[in-house]
C-alpha cells in the first residue's frame, strides 16, 4: 500500500507510544478511500527497512464492540490491540486485549483477556512483564492515579505517585548517542 494523494489518513492514537514490531511502525488510522469516501479504521504500518506501508485488518470481533477507545501496544514481542469500553457490569468499564501471535497473519489475533476497570482509564503501556499500566482519570470524588494491571490475576495495584504529570516509555540500550566513539566499518 501507498499513501496516496486521493487517500486521507487520520491517526487515531493520540499520544500512545507508537509500537515497533517486526521492523515496522504501527497505529490505527481511519483510511477514506475513493469516491465515495468510505472510512475504513485499520492498522497502519510502516517498515522502517523497506520504507513501505502496509494496511492490517483489526481482529475479528473487535469492531462490533462499544468503544471509547482503540490503541496498539507492544506485549511481549507481539502487536497487541486493544479496546477500552464500558463492561456488561452496570457502572464499569474493561480493557480488551487481542494479541497477534503470529506477525502479519489474520487469523492469528487471539483475545487473551478482559481486564475490569471501575472507572474511566487511559492506557499507558505493557511492561516487559506483560502488565497493563493505566492512568485512572479522575472523577467527582476520586483523584487520577496510575494503576498496574496483572494480566494474569487481573489485580490492580496503585503506585501512589503523587502528581502524574508525564509518563514515557524506556528500553536499556547498548547504541552510543555519542557517534564520537563510535567504530566504523
Amino acid at each position: 500500500m501507498s499513501l496516496r494523494a486521493n487517500v486521507k489518513a487520520f491517526d487515531n492514537s493520540f499520544l500512545l507510544p507508537t509500537p515497533l514490531v517486526s521492523g515496522a511502525l504501527h497505529w490505527i488510522s481511519r483510511v477514506v478511500e475513493g469516491e465515495e469516501e468510505c472510512k475504513v479504521e485499520a492498522i497502519m504500518s510502516f517498515d522502517v527497512n523497506s520504507e513501505e506501508f502496509r494496511m492490517l485488518r483489526m481482529p475479528d470481533g473487535a469492531m462490533s464492540i462499544v468503544r471509547f477507545q482503540t490503541c496498539l501496544a507492544l506485549f511481549k514481542g507481539n502487536l497487541a490491540f486493544l479496546t477500552f469500553g464500558q463492561s456488561e457490569q452496570r457502572g464499569g468499564y474493561q480493557y480488551s486485549i487481542w494479541v497477534m501471535r503470529e506477525y502479519g497473519v489474520l487469523e492469528s489475533w487471539n483475545k487473551l483477556f478482559v481486564v475490569p476497570l471501575e472507572r474511566l482509564a487511559v492506557c499507558i503501556a505493557f511492561t516487559m512483564c506483560g502488565s497493563l499500566l493505566t492512568l485512572c482519570l479522575r472523577t467527582n470524588n476520586q483523584e487520577q492515579k496510575f494503576v498496574l494491571f496483572d494480566t494474569e490475576t487481573l489485580l490492580g495495584k496503585d503506585f501512589d505517585i503523587q502528581q502524574p504529570l508525564c509518563v514515557a516509555t524506556f528500553m536499556e540500550s547498548l547504541a552510543l548517542l555519542d557517534g564520537a566513539n563510535m567504530v566504523s566499518y
